[in-house]
């Protein structure tokens, strides 16, 4: 038995996660004929380019632990994503002619921290801007000076949960960039910036345009994030 997701791009190919498990009887005595699933996997990842009807085996290969798939659909596949014609897992990139992957290096990477505390925001960010919550959601972007990392940032006064990424009333209105000194191989400090080069600014994080959506789950076609829902 399988659970399959598939996660869409923009340009029509898509990331495939599946997760395998059998089922098992519960004992007769506490639930006569029920069943139990087991031997759940984490899911495997392929890799399927556009306009091709293969699937390719992520190389390295990458797994993710598993999550129910109809609850965490939007949530897992928005770690496939789309930027300057490179495909990223995380800060893995995908390579379209053999299916290797390239790392980019996290080094001294350091995002803006996230208060798990309350009262303590203001301590972590004064050093930044104090109308401003950093959001736990950042991606890589490879260009042609090197790589790019951006954390995603919301208004201090916007009732949503900045911890939680997935909250969808949370709008990006700013980012924290750091950039790859590819000599040393060290990320610069995070500058605090309205000129976005990964995030599109005024939207969530779901609505940003160059990550994965999910489109198919076990086989049943989803063309909205209503249907979503409605399996929910």
């Amino acid at each position: 038995m399988k659970d399959e997701l598939e996660c869409g791009l923009p340009d029509g190919s898509k990331f495939v996660l599946t997760s395998t498990y059998n089922y098992s009887l519960i004992a007769a005595h506490l639930m006569p004929h029920a069943q139990s699933i087991s031997e759940r996997t984490d899911f495997s990842v392929q890799f399927k380019p556009k306009n091709s009807q293969v699937l390719l085996e992520v190389a390295r290969p990458y797994s993710m632990e598993y999550k129910a798939i109809i609850i965490e659909s939007k949530e897992l596949c928005k770690n496939f994503y789309l930027l300057e014609n490179k495909y990223h897992i995380h800060q893995y990139i995908i390579s379209t002619t053999d299916n290797s992957q390239s790392e980019i290096p996290a080094g001294n990477l350091k995002g803006l921290s996230i208060s798990l505390k309350e009262n303590t925001a203001e301590t972590q960010l004064e050093l930044f801007s104090k109308s401003l919550t950093p959001i736990y959601e950042s991606f890589f972007s490879a260009t042609k000076e090197g790589y790019i990392f951006e954390q995603a940032l919301t208004n201090t006064e916007e009732k949503c949960n900045a911890r939680l990424s997935t909250d969808e009333q949370c709008k990006i209105v700013a980012v924290a960039r750091s950039q790859l000194n590819t000599s040393s191989q060290t990320w610069t400090e995070p500058i605090i910036t309205k000129d976005a080069e990964i995030f599109e600014l005024g939207k969530t994080i779901y609505e940003q345009s160059f990550i994965a959506r999910p489109i198919s789950i076990n086989g049943k076609k989803i063309e909205s994030n209503a249907e979503v829902q409605e399996l929910e």
